[in-house]
């Protein structure tokens, strides 16, 4: 029974279900009432309108996806918790609220651009519809999500967007797919584990959706099942590329997907894996960081990324890319990079609206802008616009102007803007490095112009901003505005720097002047606080030390207290009243810590607890006196009824109640957030807003009493707020209007609550009391998330309300307060708006790590320190330095004493142990520097090898520089060239065998060559003779006749042969000379019209059509002879520089070999010796690198005295050495250096003069003064010649070496400049290549387009003529079939008149009655088929015979009188011939059959050849369309590349161009460049064309005359013919009567069927005697006589027997006969049906077309006749006379059949 009940109540639920969907179907114009769905104020004691949103200045340009487009004007963002529209033209501003207040989380626009979603924040939230562009609420899609939406999109255009996608973010993640109209869930599933940025459908498939987020990417389908429909994903497998998240991706149209990545390569995704990862070649990436959007736009790919770079893709290369074994990244380059910006993040992209211009795209700046790009790939393109700027990040400072509706504020990217509140437009803005954190508007008492901001950063810089306003018009150009389009301010303005000082080191959180406007109090996240003097232009007075980072500072009013004080909070819960210092009570001069300075100091303490419970005690006593009153009420009335007793045992049973438990505090120290001062309020008390576990609350406290010991304290006065919205929600912001009357809170909730101040006794007196959780005004208008308000602010007049928070939005509210705004303060001094002007020459602080104050200040100080110790080193270093030269002179003296008198080295030691305990501590010293050394030396030895291999392997040839010798001070150097590159060299091979992608195509469009068809009168035909007759004739056989009419037909055939080979060679009509063509043809190209390449019609010839494979080619071939070039004169210089090194030893030996003859020549024959020639460093480069010992010792002794020289001047002293009195080395006593070198000079001098007598002296030549016989003298004398000689020629020949080497020098360089001018000619060339090679780029892909379409053409064109052709061969094939079935046709008629023979008497009886009747005959068909149908037919063929046997009963009648029955033999004929008749009738109609299908056939492949030459021709046009469009592209391209520049180097006499006067032109743009050959040859070529002129001229006259002759000679030859065949017909007149075709004639001579019998009775003779002859070798001749009578019995038994088989075959034959006759008559019948209903059609429609005809003639009578009675009654009307009948009566005519109608008119 419960069973049935439950389903009896599921039964009835799913009908009320159905029921219900049925009813809340919603129709296409139901719209929602926006006003009562929006979220309001929440609002308790207050009116509604305290505030009012007036504009938005901020931009959350860091959010993900938050920029779409509305239409062609019109943007929108989210801002806070409102959808924000702004105008791009009028720079109007529309606000959109969200619902539910609980902030918004994503937007999206239906692809109608109709209606707009936005997902919302908040339990529970909302996706709200709007229509566009009134701005309606169309549709609520409810519990999509718990908590908020991160992500929406509307399904594709081809799905007119009727689904939307959606997903949540934490905790549930939740992917929903929504029927948005009907506001159904369509499907729903959880996304993932983790945070999920984006959802869409596939463009090409809305079955098909992907998510992607953190570290992840899904693939997700709509698939059906047999549970209904279902989402399935597939979660991408990352494998072996590294996790990363997935912030951008594309569906492309074949179901991959393409996505980016973290470290900016795309990842292309195939199946849930990544088949491929995507780079820049070289392994870099296509993005510097993360790639943001990626979108698929006509075949090309978009990205951004954040390295502020859009770059263009080809799609077709990336859908088919692929890894290879040897790399697993595919490498490509971009087609396009455009550069948004020098300081741009791009976060999201979106395409414009307008149709016209799809290429513009709107992009979303996370450093806070939107720029407007136009994205194509095309030089032309224009630059990016910057349309909209806003600040970047948290906003964390605002204040506003003291004077003015002005508001600045600051972000955390460290831009300041100036806005004006009520205009909304941006005043000026600026940005410095580092990010900001504080900014305080000077007050009147600092500036009162009040144009003077200060502002804080996070490096701890303190920044003094002065507004400026320009009338100028020129500098108001240079601001930027939030609205450029806009002219509206009167002034321009900029902000210029005042001051700039760092008093901290890290950031710098609050700043505070004093009421007088004299100490500057700054506080940082450091602890300190830092005090600057105002009116000494901010210098600075001291800083004291804080016990945690500083949060608050705030001055006393100067009307309260005597002394001034600084509040200051920190983070700890400190509190600090800080006594205001005095510049001239501190010394600052080592440092400016202020010691001692008055400050007090407390901790604060929660009370929280103890307000907590007090709360509940309270709550406890109102409980427990309600239960007492409850008890006695019901004791008195106890007592009543039953006495004492009772009411005494109800007291004892009561029972006690629980203790009340203390609560334990279990949170850290709370940080206090706000400190300020309330004047209405007791002397020396503030107030205090405290974050963590005491907020809620506003506490009282006061410094009274308090030290400097940081005692904890407990605030007396704590008054509590209303609930901030849940826990750990707490005040960030407190302000108080300028008129006191309302305190303002912001939350970090991005919460704005306002609070009235209860009134005092006294006027504008306002005091804080427990009254403001009972009456507030509050409103979200920040994110709920991220919009932490910072700071709130109002203007001078509390006019306007400002707010700004952590999600950079920027509001400004309309503040309705109810009294008039106060007059503005009397300042001593003001000037109005008086402009103040900026101190000059201010240098910003850049560096971060620069020098706070403080900082500053203590380097200086160890900086002097320094200084002291560093005088008091070199005091002792001049000292030391003295004492060293002491110690030289002494050694010096020392060596000049003699050496008995010396003291050795080893007396110079005064402690010897101390000498070897110093070199081993020298020694292990070293040893330890080279283990110390050893890391650092392999390390500067793999960088000394990556170093040579990046510069210098990479370089082919250095620098090399060759100088002439001796006194020649020309030189030529080398080609600093780079060696070619692998890469580079695997180009050129590659290239070298490139096939283009052009096919080989005619050159004109219109010469597209259609293959001709070979008509049917081209098919030959094969023998005339029918196959049936050729295989019975024997030629050895034949008869004379026959041989001799076949030997005629051979003739006439071999006659028909000859004219057919004089007919094909006889030339057309229309033929031209092949060698004549071609003499045309050249002429045509060279010779004819020559097309400009700038005309339109210019078709460009194929071997010119430039593509980039060819260009790519041409360009890596000239880089390759560059190369080449320089290569070949540097291999020429080394040679040189080889030379020279040659040429140097030779010159060495030789100037050996001249010193050793000059020892043995006196000194006035001796010849000065020049200088051998020495290398220069920059003349082997290649040494450069290689060092030794030697070379670093003396490289570290120039450093060395390099460095003692600085020091020297840096010190001021030249006469001492460095630290350690290593000082210069002394010069020698006894003279300069110069005199020791002349000393030395004259030793070596007199060394050489002694060398040389001695020499000559061991070579027997004796001295001058010996004495030497006559033959000695004359052999010296001839010895000293020789050796003169050889002297001269050895200083010959290097003298010869020296000018050769300078000689070959100079050559050298002469060729250089040649190859200078050769090579910066290839440079430029090189240069114009690659532009071209650019500009083809850009074209290659609709040249591939262009050339893949004519080769599909040409494709699908050849398949055509393939199936062309062979339907052609078909067509011959039965053309040659039907030929043959004619040619037994007519064999079969020619036989069967030859057996009938002329003189038969029933001749035509069997010809034409019997053999060519058509007779009806029954169609075969398939045996199987046979029976069913004969049972079927036979009822009809029987009913039919009467009609049949009827039917020839008339025919024959009509035949004629005398009938002759066909169907048997007549009398008198031969029966055999009636057999034969019929049997060749049979035949006949066999092949007449066979012969109408072969023709049916024939005329089916006719046909269709001639529809597919009928598509040939479309698709020939369709090639002629391509190909037109493929030279129109190559046109297009050909002029590209003629507009690009060409540099062509020309000298003076090359210029022909000149002015009347022979002055050179001052222009060339109107010249024309043109090859010196070409010129000189086409001058040449006038002289040429002239003589060819007057040779062609006498050529065509005697060609001319030739052809006279042969017309002439012609016509003689056609009379000739016309006479033979005259004459022939004469003679066939004569001979046969008439004129016949010998053809006929010849084939009807012959009987070739009796010539066919006679042939086989020879056959049979032949036979009989060769039987006859055997039979007579068998038997001898006596038996002849007795066996002959045998012999003619036989004979005799023979033809009995022959006569009974010719009787029997008889009798069969009559059987078919009466066979064939039977079956004749069945076809007869079939025949007579079939013709009985075709006659029966044909008469109804002859009938109907007689009787329309009869109609019409009966029509056109009746209208003659009314036409002639109105002719007689017009007669008659005008003239008098009687009425004659008609002439004829035309209707009785027409409607009388019969032949006597006439007669009865």
């Amino acid at each position: 029974g419960e069973t049935q009940q439950v389903t009896e109540g599921e039964t009835q639920q799913d009908t009320a279900t159905e029921e219900q969907l049925e009813e809340e179907f919603i129709p296409e114009d139901f719209y929602y009432d926006y006003n009562d769905h929006v979220s309001k104020p929440l609002i308790q004691g207050m009116p509604e309108d305290v505030l009012t949103l007036h504009s938005s200045l901020g931009y959350e340009c860091q959010r993900r996806s938050n920029l779409v487009v509305m239409d062609t004007d019109t943007i929108m963002f989210i801002a806070g918790n409102i959808v924000q529209m702004v105008n791009l033209l009028s720079w109007q501003h529309h606000y959109l609220r969200s619902l539910s207040g609980g902030g918004i989380g994503a937007l999206a626009v239906h692809p109608s651009h109709k209606f707009f979603a936005v997902g919302e924040k908040g339990s529970l939230p909302h996706i709200c519809i709007y229509s566009y562009p009134d701005l309606k609420l169309y549709r609520l899609l409810r519990e999509g999500t718990e908590q908020a939406y991160s992500h929406l999109d509307f399904s594709s255009v081809t799905s007119n967007g009727k689904l939307l996608a959606s997903v949540g973010s934490s905790p549930d993640y939740m992917l929903t797919v929504w029927d948005w109209k009907q506001e159904k869930i369509v499907l729903r599933s959880k996304a993932f584990s983790q945070e999920i940025y984006r959802v869409t459908f596939s463009p090409d498939n809305e079955g098909q959706l992907t998510t992607s987020g953190t570290g992840h990417i899904r693939f997700w389908k709509m698939a059906t099942t047999f549970t209904g429909l279902k989402l399935q994903g597939e979660l991408g497998k990352f494998g072996r590329t590294e996790l990363s998240d997935i912030s951008a991706y594309v569906e492309l149209p074949d179901g991959k997907v393409l996505s980016g990545s973290e470290w900016g390569n795309m990842l292309l995704w195939d199946g849930g894996f990544i088949k491929v990862e995507i780079a820049k070649k070289g392994k870099k990436s296509c993005h510097n960081g993360n790639i943001e959007a990626i979108y698929l736009d006509e075949g090309e790919l978009i990205t951004a990324g954040v390295d502020g770079l859009i770059r263009v893709w080809d799609f077709e290369t990336i859908d088919n890319a692929d890894i290879t074994e040897d790399n697993s990244v595919f490498e490509m380059e971009p087609l396009a990079e455009i550069k948004v910006g020098s300081d741009v993040s791009l976060k999201s992209l979106t395409r414009s609206a307008d149709v016209n211009t799809p290429h513009l795209w709107y992009a979303q700046d996370s450093n806070g802008a939107i720029w407007k790009i136009d994205i194509v790939v095309s030089h032309t393109r224009k630059a990016p616009e910057r349309l909209i700027t806003y600040h970047s990040g948290e906003i964390t400072g605002l204040d506003t102007s003291p004077t003015k509706h002005l508001v600045a504020s600051i972000s955390a990217n460290g831009s300041v803007r100036v806005h004006n509140c009520e205009t909304s437009e941006l005043i000026c803005q600026s940005k410095f490095t580092g990010g900001g954190s504080s900014l305080l508007w000077a007050a009147n008492t600092v500036d009162p112009a009040g144009q003077t901001l200060i502002t804080g950063y996070a490096d701890g810089v303190l920044r003094v901003l002065l507004l400026q306003h320009h009338l100028s018009s020129h500098d108001h150009r240079k601001t930027l505005s939030l609205s450029p389009a806009r002219t509206g301010l009167a002034m321009s303005s900029s902000l210029s720097l005042g001051h700039v000082c760092k008093p901290h080191n890290s950031s710098l959180t609050c700043l505070a002047i004093d009421g007088q406007g004299q100490l500057l109090a700054t506080g940082g996240a450091d602890s300190t606080v830092f005090f600057l003097s105002v009116k000494d232009n901010y210098q600075p007075v001291g800083f004291i030390s804080t016990p945690s980072a500083v949060t608050t500072l705030q001055w006393t009013p100067t009307a309260q207290l005597e002394k001034l004080k600084l509040l200051v909070c920190c983070e700890d819960g400190a509190m600090l009243e800080v006594v205001a210092p005095h510049k001239d009570l501190y010394d600052t001069s080592k440092t400016y810590l202020l010691e001692p300075l008055l400050f007090t100091c407390r901790h604060f303490s929660s009370v929280k607890d103890k307000i907590k419970k007090a709360k509940e005690e309270a709550a406890r006593n109102a409980e427990r006196e309600r239960k007492r009153k409850q008890r006695e009420a019901r004791l008195k009335k106890k007592r009543e009824k039953e006495g004492e007793d009772a009411v005494l045992s109800d007291e004892e049973e009561e029972e006690e109640e629980a203790p009340l438990e203390e609560e334990k505090q279990t949170t850290g120290i709370s940080p206090v957030l706000t400190g300020f001062y309330h004047y209405p309020q007791p002397d020396n008390t503030f107030w205090l807003t405290m974050g963590g576990y005491d907020t809620g609350y506003i506490y009282q406290c006061t410094m009274d009493g308090a030290t400097d010991d940081g005692a904890l304290y407990e605030p007396e006065v704590a008054v509590p707020l209303p609930p901030l919205g849940g826990e750990g929600r707490q005040l960030t912001a407190v302000y108080i209007s300028h008129k006191g009357q309302h305190l303002i809170t912001g939350m970090d909730n991005g919460v704005i609550r306002i609070h009235p101040l209860a009134a005092g006794s006294t006027a504008n007196a306002y005091y804080i009391t427990e009254s403001l959780q009972d009456c507030y005004w509050s409103v979200s208008v920040h994110d709920n998330d991220t919009g932490r308000v910072n700071r709130l602010v109002s203007t001078f007049d509390d006019q306007y309300v400002i707010s700004v928070g952590a999600d950079g939005n920027l509001f400004v509210f309309k503040f309705n307060s109810k009294l008039e705004p106060p007059a503005l303060p009397a300042v001593p001094g003001s000037v109005g708006d008086k402009v103040t002007s900026p101190p000059e020459d201010v240098k910003d602080i850049e560096d971060p790590r620069a020098y706070s104050i403080e900082d500053a200040k203590q380097k200086a100080e160890h900086d002097r320190k320094m200084k002291l110790a560093e005088e008091k080193k070199q005091r002792v270093r001049i000292e030391v330095s003295g004492l060293r030269k002491h110690f030289l002179q002494v050694l010096l003296r020392n060596k000049q004493l003699p050496t008995h008198l010396r003291l050795s080295a080893g007396d110079f030691i005064m402690d010897p142990e101390m000498e070897e305990k110093l070199a081993e501590q020298t020694k292990e010293k070293v040893e330890l520097v080279h283990k110390e050394m050893a890391w650092e030396l392999e390390k500067n030895r793999i960088g000394l090898n990556k170093l040579q291999m990046k510069y210098k392997a990479v370089v082919e040839f250095e620098r090399i520089v060759v100088w002439g010798m001796d006194k020649c001070n020309d030189f030529v150097s080398s080609y600093r060239a780079p060696a070619p590159s692998p890469e580079f060299l695997n180009m050129i091979l590659q290239s070298s065998g490139i096939t283009e992608l052009l096919p080989s195509a005619t050159t004109t469009a219109a010469g597209i060559s259609v293959p001709g068809t070979s008509t049917i009168s081209d098919i030959t035909s094969p023998s005339g003779q029918p196959a049936a007759l050729h295989t019975g004739i024997n030629k050895k056989g034949s008869t004379r006749r026959l041989s001799k009419m076949e030997a005629k037909r051979l003739r006439r055939e071999q006659r028909a042969k000859q004219w057919e080979a004089i007919l094909k060679r006889k030339p057309d009509d229309k033929f031209e000379d092949p060698h004549d063509a071609e003499l045309l043809r050249i002429a045509r190209d060279n010779i004819g019209d020559y097309k400009l390449k700038s005309s339109k019609d210019y078709v460009v010839p194929e071997d010119q059509q430039v593509t980039t494979d060819r260009k790519r080619h041409e360009l890596l071939l000239l880089r390759n002879k560059l190369f080449d070039y320089r290569r070949s004169y540097n291999k020429k210089l080394i040679a040189l520089r080889d030379r020279k090194v040659q040429d140097i030893t030779k010159i060495e030996q030789l100037l050996s070999k001249v010193r050793e003859l000059q020892k043995h020549l006196p000194v006035d024959k001796r010849s000065a010796l020049p200088a051998v020639p020495q290398l220069r460093p920059e003349e082997i480069p290649e040494r450069r690198m290689e060092y030794t010992d030697d070379t670093l010792v003396k490289f570290k002794e120039e450093m060395v005295v390099k460095q003692e020289a600085e020091q020297r001047a840096k010190a001021g002293a030249d006469d001492f050495g460095g630290f350690g009195g290593f000082g210069g080395a002394p010069t020698a006593p006894g003279g300069t250096e110069e005199e020791n070198k002349d000393e030395t000079v004259a030793k070596e001098q007199a060394i050489g003069s002694s060398t040389a007598t001695t020499s000559i002296s061991s070579m027997g030549i004796p001295p001058s003064d010996a004495h030497v016989s006559k033959l000695e003298a004359q052999l010296q004398k001839e010895q000293l010649i020789h050796m003169e000689y050889e002297q001269l020629q050895c200083l010959h020949e290097v003298t010869s070496l020296i000018d050769n080497f300078n000689k070959d020098l100079l050559h050298l360089r002469h060729y250089k400049y040649h190859q200078d001018v050769i090579l910066k000619t290839a440079e430029l060339r090189h240069i114009t290549l690659f532009e071209e090679l650019e500009l083809l780029k850009e074209f290659e892909k609709r040249e591939t387009t262009f050339i893949t379409r004519y080769q599909n053409k040409m494709t699908e064109r050849k398949e055509l003529e393939r199936k062309i052709s062979e339907l052609k061969k078909q067509v011959q094939r039965k053309e040659r079939e039907v030929v043959h079935l004619m040619d037994e046709e007519k064999s079969l008629h020619n036989s069967f008149s030859e057996a009938v023979g002329e003189g038969n008497k029933f001749r035509d009886f069997l010809i034409v009655r019997v053999f060519r009747k058509k007779i009806k005959r029954a169609k075969k068909k398939p045996q199987e088929k046979e029976g069913v149908e004969d049972e079927e037919n036979s009822s009809e063929e029987e009913s039919d015979s009467d009609e049949l046997s009827s039917s020839n009963d008339e025919s024959d009648s009509a035949e004629g009188v005398d009938k002759i029955d066909d169907s048997v033999c007549p009398p008198g004929c031969d029966q055999e011939l009636f057999d034969l008749a019929c049997e060749m009738r049979e035949k006949r109609m066999d092949v007449e059959e066979l012969l109408v299908e072969e023709k049916k056939s024939l005329e089916l492949l006719k046909r269709d050849v001639e529809g597919l030459r009928k598509k040939l021709k479309v698709m020939d046009s369709g090639v002629k369309s391509a190909l037109n469009d493929l030279q129109a592209f190559q046109l297009e391209k050909l002029q590209k590349l003629n507009e690009l520049d060409q540099v062509v180097v020309m000298k003076l006499h090359q210029i022909l161009h000149y002015g009347p006067d022979g002055a050179p032109p001052t222009s060339l743009g109107a010249c024309l460049v043109f090859p010196a050959p070409v010129w000189s040859r086409l001058q040449a070529r006038i002289g040429e064309l002239q003589h060819e002129k007057q040779a062609e001229r006498k050529n065509y006259k005697e060609l001319k005359l030739r052809h006279v002759k042969l017309v002439r000679e012609k016509k003689g030859l056609m009379a000739t013919v016309a006479t033979l065949e005259e004459k022939c017909q004469e003679m066939m007149m004569l001979k046969f009567g008439r004129v016949v075709d010998l053809d006929q004639l010849e084939n009807l001579t012959a009987n070739k069927m009796a010539e066919e019998l006679q042939r086989k009775i020879r056959q049979h003779e032949q036979s009989a005697s060769k039987e006859l002859t055997q039979l007579k070798v068998t038997f001898p001749a006596r038996e002849q006589v007795n066996t002959t009578h045998d012999k003619q019995a036989s004979v005799e038994q023979a033809r009995d027997d022959l006569m009974s088989v010719t009787k029997q075959n008889t009798r069969r034959l009559n059987m078919m006969t009466d066979l064939l006759n039977t079956r004749k008559e069945m076809d007869a019948k079939l025949n007579l049906r079939q013709r009985k209903m075709e006659v029966s059609l044909q008469g109804q429609q002859e009938e109907e077309m007689m009787e329309q005809q009869r109609l019409q003639h009966l029509v056109g009578l009746q209208s003659e006749e009314i036409m002639a009675l109105k002719d007689e009654i017009r007669t008659l009307s005008h003239k008098g006379g009687h009425i004659l009948p008609p002439p004829h009566a035309p209707i009785a005519a027409a409607v009388s059949n019969e032949p006597h109608a006439s007669l009865l008119h």
